[in-house]
């Protein structure tokens, strides 16, 4: 050590270690802050594509609106309709089908270049009239499928919503209709998901893609009608075909790309059925540059998510927000590396180093949880202050030694970890867990029955025996659990408890054994 340093060596260190101590909580709140500031730039980019969802979806609503209101709502639709719901002569009714197709096949046909996909009649009953878009089938019962038209049969008002059709999918405008004040049924004008797209385009030029859940398509769909779908990366869930192409910004098979890589990510709360956003950066994909992948829930009448509307788009403030948090997080660690050796350690040196002493002292190096010297302590307090049901769970890992041994000692500790994190999830706050030693862990849980702790008991050796632990296929532990009795002492209840997670071991392991008598 340089000579000059050496008689000022404790404060050296001390120095160094304090200055090491402050700089990893600098950069871990930076890394925080920065990731929290990505996570709200994420979830306004979520907030974002919901509002230019909800326009777009309007103004197609509105335009269904002036296409039923100027080009459908006619008397002579009427009354072919109020004539097709009181006869069950299907001659006769292939008859009014026919006028009906004369009367609005023109109409149909300039209303597809305006995006939409289906126009369809339902008699009273719900069953299919006509549909524009597969004329030659009719008849079916669409009450058992389609929530929507059972919707407007019954409250008899106008309803839009996303629904799955036997056909198609669609962003669905269904209007009642009456003969002087009788239901006679309804009619449907419906817009396609590219409809929708087009409409986004007008504001955002980027690519989207459209996935619908897999058990919406095999339960509503005709199997004959199927193929307008394609599996996607994402489990569970298909891409409708139609909005599938290569004229956006981003091409299909970096689209296909991008998926494949964040399925796995992404699959938690596709199933929770969240809108969410995540990021995603690739140096052999553009450059290196961000991308924001934006999955906006498309929910039915039941507000139920059946859907999902997928946005790509770069991003260069996400970009820009991490710099900035790199180039402070420099300055404030070489401002904070000046004033450290001046005033900061001299005027904390003590405070901080007392308390490192004592949490060292009170926990578990490996684990960070209780050590057996701060159980002790908390049991004592625990027990002169009240005197409440008060329950005990000792456990150990199972064949811990066979880990160590077979996939080494690292392994070893990342179980301990590992099994800690798990428990920890478990149990309440107020309760105690410790690392007793070794393998050996214990918990107290004040304000708590036996009954209640020998179903926690086999509630954790559940969570830990179907846990996956890295390379080792299964870990399971040994439970003892007993409750303290009244008049006695520290040493006959960790006597008794370790009797019981004896006889655990002894009935063959990954059970729960108490002395519930």
């Amino acid at each position: 050590m340089i000579p000059l340093i050496k008689p000022f060596k404790n404060l050296f260190w001390s120095v160094f270690i304090l200055f090491g101590f402050v700089e990893t909580i600098v950069v871990i709140r930076s890394y925080i802050t920065n990731e929290r500031n990505i996570q709200d730039t994420l979830h306004l980019e979520t907030l974002y594509l919901h509002k230019h969802t909800a326009i777009a979806k309007e103004n197609l609503k509105k335009e269904a609106e002036l296409f039923y209101h100027f080009l459908i709502c006619k008397p002579q639709m009427r009354e072919i309709m109020a004539q097709a719901s009181a006869t069950q002569d299907p001659q006769e009714q292939a008859i009014l089908r026919d006028k009906l197709y004369t009367l609005f096949s023109k109409t149909y046909r300039s209303l597809t270049r305006h995006g939409v996909r289906q126009l369809q009649f339902h008699l009273a009953n719900t069953n299919s009239f006509l549909r524009f878009h597969r004329p030659t089938k009719f008849g079916d019962f669409l009450g058992d499928t389609r929530e929507s038209l059972n919707y407007v049969r019954k409250n008899r008002v106008s309803l839009s919503c996303f629904e799955e059709g036997r056909i198609y999918n669609g962003f669905r405008n269904i209007y009642p209709l009456f003969k002087n004040k009788l239901f006679i049924g309804s009619v449907e004008i419906s817009f396609s998901v590219l409809a929708l797209q087009e409409e986004m385009l007008k504001v955002d030029k980027s690519s989207y893609l459209f996935l619908v859940k897999d058990e919406i398509i095999d339960q509503k769909v005709f199997k004959s009608e199927t193929d307008h779908y394609q599996k996607s990366q994402f489990k569970g869930f298909s891409y409708d075909k139609e909005t599938l192409n290569n004229t956006m910004q981003f091409s299909l098979d970096k689209l296909y790309y991008i998926n494949q890589n964040i399925h796995t990510k992404v699959a938690k709360k596709l199933k929770e059925g969240l809108s969410f956003a995540v990021m995603f950066q690739d140096k052999s994909l553009y450059q290196n540059q961000m991308i924001v992948i934006n999955f906006e829930a498309i929910k039915n009448l039941q507000n139920e998510t059946v859907a999902y509307l997928i946005n790509y788009s770069f991003t260069h403030f996400i970009t820009i927000l991490t710099q900035n948090a790199y180039q402070h997080l420099l300055e404030v660690s070489f401002l904070f590396m000046t004033l450290s050796v001046i005033f900061f350690l001299m005027l904390r040196n003590k405070a901080e180093k007392n308390k490192i002493i004592h949490e060292l002292a009170m926990h578990d190096r490996l684990t960070g949880i209780f050590n057996r010297y701060a159980f002790d302590e908390l049991l004592v307090e625990r027990l002169n202050t009240s005197r409440d049901a008060l329950s005990f769970i000792f456990f150990d890992i199972d064949f811990f030694k066979k880990v160590n041994d077979t996939y080494g000692h690292d392994i070893g500790d990342y179980v301990l970890q590992n099994i800690v994190k798990l428990i920890s999830k478990e149990i309440r706050k107020e309760d105690i867990f410790a690392r007793w030693g070794g393998e050996e862990f214990i918990i107290m849980l004040p304000d708590t029955t036996i009954d209640e702790a020998i179903a926690i008991a086999q509630k954790l050796r559940y969570e830990i025996e179907t846990h996956a632990f890295y390379e080792i296929e299964t870990i399971t532990c040994s439970f003892g659990v007993t409750q303290w009795k009244e008049d006695e002492n520290k040493i006959s209840l960790f006597k008794r408890v370790d009797g019981l997670l004896y006889q655990a071991k002894e009935a063959g392991r990954n059970c729960v054994i108490s002395d519930k008598s």
